[in-house]
């Protein structure tokens, strides 16, 4: 091109600004929302890998049954491949603030209850492996002082007392050295991605929050996890990744169960030889017992003849002993001497019975030891990758639905793009045909002419795209992490630039914009310049067949006519027509549609599934009699009371390790007063039988089951549930199974 044209073409920008401008909107729109969706999950899992990174998330956490040690510790850590292992204690407990509303005085003078606390997970203050994020104060210096959990608490708790309730049982209480802490810091942990928090077996059963304290202020002979991080690095959720954890995992698997053997050895060892010496000293024992029994005995029968002798002798003599006081003063020292070994004799019966029971529980304690020396199993033992951590996930699963959102939604905005490009460029070029003609005329080649064109629309398009691209790869992570933030919101999003992204969202924009262009100037420009200039000869009409329908046909107005017959003439615009209305009748509907699914949910869910009116939480668990005196106070209000047991636990060995509510339920009588068990065809399922389980339908379609199949499920304690899926629930909130 000349600098003559490259000046009309300039001209004509500054001349059809608006014309311009609307390319440059619905490319820029088309490629930020594209491009802002596409990059969010590279950009969340960029933010995911720096925050697992800088924090050491662990790669593998290791569990015993029987605990580990320092020895233990000290194996994995020389083990090939390993960068570090460190033990850390970890045990729940419910506690409260010590200045919080629920515990200060009353309106009445008294105090509330301490007892209505909350569950929280004690965590150790780690160093190389899973370090905290500290958000406000500073960490642990101190066995008394603690982190809390910034996804839970605001700054205004620092200072706080956290106090480890008394309800707890003596078990719970035994593993602290400290019950009472101040609080110094808040902080994320790359063991909580998202907000869940877990299940456990005190309190409620419903973990509210983590804290971390130091290692000193637990009380426990042996560590209840090592978590172990490899020298071998890679990003996360990444092939790669998932072939580090694959090469070292067996051997540290392998190196667990022997640790764990040898500690069972042992342990089984102490409690044999200690078995051994309580048998021994029980028989050294009853053997001492049957030789001061023997002696009781000889003594009760030299005490029996010396009575016998002073009675003969005081019946021999009678009154004759009066006359004979050294007689009788010998026969009354003995008299005080036979009624004082009986003394000492009862003295003896008395501590042989009481030996007598002390052997009678020395007995017992040796057959309780023996049966638990019995009982004594080899331990289980777990190797946990991140998978299993619920927050890492989760995190994977949740950015993949963003990624889903990807692919549908940009493909309709290029497609609008594309469509408003063709309506505009051929709009423009039908409108400067005799100008085209003109230039062709001058001597202009077709190349150039055309150029013009391809650089106001290709031009327009680039910049849109540029635009388009760095905004919405700014915008959209932002505002969806901001959304997300409820659930994660550990770190702030980072920026990525995807480079094939970038050039791949250039190519369709000017494939949009400048390919259009050129498959509607392609035909002007094939015409010659007489022909350009004239004016362009209007379609000729044609008759269409509803004219051969004359009683509609007579009865139209002109105008209508006209339309009609317009229709046809001008095919391409009425396809264009369509395809801009049918896309946005498609938005709205769909719009619509996801309004009255959703909106139709509660109704479903609380209607015709969960049926109860309410649902009372008791702090402990409770038998019938507790039940029965609950009831007691309710007896005119209540209809239906149905008991259940409720915990946490996550399928094993599935593609989700999304958690499962696991509902016990307590019979099938009144069952369906309170909740409604149906398949997705409104179908009656049985009640589950013993090791089977019911299942909704989210939980279902995540791990690829159906009835018939079998799932485990594991609790928090690491017990294991091997279950048959009986039938599977319709369901549209959270994930549950349903056991007897």
């Amino acid at each position: 091109m000349n600098r003559s044209m490259w000046k009309t073409t300039l001209r004509e920008i500054r001349a059809s600004f608006g014309r311009y401008l609307a390319i440059f909107a619905i490319i820029a729109l088309g490629v930020g929302l594209f491009s802002g969706l596409k990059v969010t999950v590279p950009a969340m899992f960029s933010t995911a890998n720096g925050f697992i990174s800088q924090h050491e998330m662990f790669d593998l956490r290791l569990i015993s049954t029987l605990g580990l040690t320092d020895e233990d510790v000290s194996t994995f850590s020389k083990l090939s491949g390993v960068k570090s292992a460190v033990g850390a204690y970890t045990a729940d407990a419910v506690a409260y603030f010590a200045e919080s509303p629920e515990n200060a005085a009353s309106t009445d003078g008294s105090s509330s209850s301490k007892e209505s606390g909350f569950v929280v997970t004690f965590l150790t203050v780690t160093e190389g492996i899973n370090t905290l994020s500290i958000t406000a104060g500073r960490t642990a210096k101190a066995p008394g002082e603690l982190v809390l959990d910034a996804h839970v608490f605001s700054e205004e708790y620092l200072g706080k007392k956290l106090v480890i309730s008394s309800s707890n049982t003596s078990d719970t209480l035994d593993r602290f050295a400290v019950r009472e802490f101040t609080v110094v810091g808040l902080a994320y942990s790359p063991l909580y991605l998202n907000y869940e928090r877990g299940t456990s077996s005190v309190g409620n059963g419903s973990v509210k929050c983590f804290c971390c304290i130091l290692p000193e202020a637990f009380d426990m002979e042996v560590f209840t996890d090592i978590y172990v991080s490899f020298s071998e690095k890679a990003f996360v959720y990444s092939d790669e990744y998932d072939r580090i954890i694959s090469t070292h995992k067996d051997s540290v698997k392998n190196a667990l169960e022997e640790r764990a053997g040898l500690r069972y050895s042992k342990l089984y060892g102490e409690a044999a030889e200690k078995l051994e010496d309580a048998e021994k000293k029980l028989a050294d024992a009853e053997k001492e017992l049957a030789d001061a029994r023997k002696k009781l005995d000889d003594g009760r029968d030299e005490i029996n003849r010396g009575q016998k002798e002073l009675d003969d002798a005081k019946a021999k003599y009678g009154a004759m002993i009066e006359a004979f006081p050294e007689i009788k003063k010998q026969l009354e020292e003995q008299q005080e001497k036979l009624d004082k070994a009986r003394e000492e004799l009862e003295k003896g019966e008395k501590e042989l019975a009481s030996h007598d029971k002390e052997i009678a529980d020395a007995k017992d304690e040796v057959k309780d030891a023996k049966k638990k020396l019995a009982d004594f199993k080899e331990p289980d033992t777990y190797v946990l990758t991140r998978d299993e951590n619920i927050g890492y996930s989760c995190f994977n699963n949740d950015a993949m639905i963003v990624d889903g959102l990807a692919i549908v939604f940009p493909v309709f905005f290029f497609l609008v793009a594309a469509l408003v490009c063709v309506t505009t460029m051929s709009r423009m070029i039908e409108e400067q045909r005799t100008q085209i003609g003109v230039l062709k005329a001058l001597g202009y080649s077709r190349g150039t002419i055309m150029a013009k064109y391809l650089i106001y629309s290709g031009s327009s398009a680039f910049f849109g795209c540029i635009f388009g691209y760095f905004a919405g790869t700014a915008a959209f992570p932002w505002i969806i992490w901001k959304v997300y933030g409820l659930m994660y919101g550990f770190a702030d999003i980072d920026f990525v630039f995807d480079a094939p992204l970038f050039f791949l969202s250039l190519a369709v924009s000017l494939f949009c914009s400048a390919g259009t262009t050129y498959f509607s100037i392609r035909l002007d420009l094939a015409r010659v310049a007489a022909e350009l200039i004239r004016p362009k000869a209007p379609k000729n009409g044609k008759r269409i067949f509803l004219e051969h329908v004359g009683f509609i046909w007579k009865r139209l107005p002109f105008l209508h006519k006209v339309s009609i017959r317009n229709v046809f003439r001008y095919k391409g615009r009425f396809v264009m027509m369509l395809l801009g209305i049918g896309g946005c009748t498609g938005l709205l509907i769909t719009g619509f549609g996801l309004r009255d699914s959703i909106t139709d949910i509660p109704g479903m869910q609380f209607n015709e599934i969960m049926i109860y009116d309410e649902l009372a939480e008791f702090k402990e668990s409770m038998d019938e009699n507790g039940i029965d005196a609950f009831l007691s106070g309710f007896s005119e209000d209540i209809d239906t009371f149905y008991p259940v047991r409720t915990f946490n636990a996550d399928p094993v060995d599935t593609p989700s390790k999304r958690e499962i509510s696991v509902v016990v339920l307590s019979g099938p009588d009144d069952i369906e007063k309170v909740l409604g068990l149906r398949d997705t065809s409104r179908k009656k399922l049985d009640f589950p039988g013993h090791n089977e389980v019911i299942i909704s339908r989210n939980v279902a379609e995540l791990n690829n089951l159906k009835a018939g199949d079998t799932i485990v499920l594991r609790d928090k304690d690491f017990l294991e549930y091997r279950l048959t899926v009986a039938g599977v629930c319709d369901n549209y909130i959270n994930s549950y199974a349903y056991i007897s």
